[in-house]
């Protein structure tokens, strides 16, 4: 290593703006691989993250957080000794795709400013000399507890599942020292990261607030284009940060002392459903387990993403094996009607998953009649009561955000939030007719 290189790995030993502003590129949508944006508001971002050392941001979208924390914590893994850095996410895919981010970020360095590399996978990045690695990790209850993390960055945790068991997982090697770093825009009022918001120093955390006013780009002409084809709601939550919920939620009677419970396992239910929706793009399953005092808990979920039919029944046998469930233990899965319109097969998905040993069962009724039968048991104290499971955090931000059309009359199928919210009433049903 020549002098010249030795001053510039002091400097950025000493200053980690300087590390990433000038050594690091990032990918940007319409303009490629370009240097790091020097956006004002973003040294203030670095050193709020440095210098404290348990810290929550809770921001508007496009705002180049993530990047932003994935650059800081490339520096700390490379630059401040070894240890294990973990990046989480609110799935494997998109965890995987923090680990992509930042290996884009170290094969696009510039000056010689990263250490030499050793294992180098979609699942870690091993600096072998400094006995230092970044991994990434699924968001899985005790996926944390395999090891100790002398750092964790946690992003979309807001949209997390498992998010409690993950804290409380993470909790012990950070009280012992370790940093941590949650980032996220708001999914609404319900969920750990909404309640870390609201009351950060009961979490022993630091809260930074980044909001899309801070770019100089995001002027009146930008909130104008970016409103576009965004509910109000939607706009609040994603921009605005709110996390109050929608005054025209469906819902609205949804609590979350009331309607929220901890994790629950599916042996400890009299009864076990499961219900599917077929949505083209995100096809849902949820499991619900009904106790003999008639309660109803949604207790866990598939929530796919363009998914094969095959895939999706795949999804749904790995989630049965995960719980501890065969088919039997299921008294039946209930799903939309629209599932008996043949696709380009000539097969419909409920046809398709019958013969696969699904025992299906599906009813038509009018939109109504179902989202009466859940307001009736979101605001029951006892008996056939509707509860969730925090677990569940797509079905908590749904909760939040599925809102009524323009009539005022149904609900709006805005193809994000109303998948898990139009099966949900089935089990309703269907334990009526069985």
């Amino acid at each position: 290593m020549t002098e010249p290189d030795l001053l510039t790995i002091a400097r950025c030993f000493d200053h980690p703006e300087l590390f990433i502003q000038a050594h690091l590129q990032t990918l940007h949508p319409t303009e490629g691989i370009r240097l790091f944006p020097k956006k004002p508001y973003l040294p203030d971002l670095i050193k709020f993250l440095n210098e404290n050392r348990q810290s929550l941001i809770v921001k508007s979208r496009q705002m180049v957080a993530t990047w932003t924390s994935l650059s800081l914590l490339l520096w700390k893994a490379a630059y401040t000794g070894p240890g294990v850095y973990m990046v989480l996410s609110k799935n494997e895919r998109s965890a995987k795709e923090l680990l992509a981010r930042l290996q884009f970020l170290i094969d696009h360095s510039l000056g010689g400013v990263i250490p030499s590399i050793g294992k180098y996978t979609t699942e870690e990045i091993e600096f072998r000399e400094l006995e230092s690695r970044i991994i990434s990790l699924p968001a899985t209850p005790d996926s944390p507890r395999m090891y100790s993390p002398k750092g964790v960055l946690w992003d979309e945790m807001a949209f997390t599942p498992y998010a409690d068991e993950i804290w409380t997982a993470l909790k012990p090697c950070l009280d012992s020292g370790g940093f941590f770093w949650g980032i996220s825009t708001s999914a609404g009022p319900l969920g750990l990261f909404a309640q870390m918001a609201k009351s950060p120093e009961s979490y022993g955390l630091a809260a930074y607030r980044l909001h899309y006013s801070a770019d100089p780009d995001k002027s009146g002409s930008w909130v104008q284009s970016a409103k576009m084809g965004l509910s109000e709601a939607r706009w609040r939550r994603e921009m605005e940060i709110s996390f109050e919920a929608s005054a025209n939620a469906v819902y609205n009677q949804f609590d979350s002392d009331r309607n929220t419970r901890p994790s629950r396992h599916a042996e400890t239910f009299s009864a076990l459903y499961r219900s599917i929706d077929w949505g083209f793009r995100f096809p849902v399953c949820l499991y619900i387990g009904m106790t003999a005092q008639d309660e109803v808990y949604i207790f866990d979920a598939i929530i796919g993403e363009n998914l094969s039919l095959e895939k999706f029944a795949e999804e749904i046998r790995k989630k049965d094996e995960a719980l501890g469930l065969s088919e039997s233990r299921i008294s039946f899965t209930s799903c939309d009607p629209a599932g008996h319109s043949p696709g380009e097969s000539g097969v419909s998905p409920i046809a398709r998953f019958s013969a696969m040993g699904f025992k299906l069962r599906s009813r038509q009724s009018k939109i109504s009649e179902g989202v009466d039968l859940v307001r009736e048991a979101i605001a029951r104290t006892s008996g056939a009561a509707l509860l969730v499971c925090r677990n569940c955090a797509k079905v908590l931000e749904d909760f939040g955000a599925y809102e009524m059309d323009e009539s005022g009359e149904i609900p709006l199928k805005d193809g994000l939030h109303d998948h898990t919210m139009d099966i949900k009433k089935a089990p309703f049903h269907g334990a009526r007719a069985g």
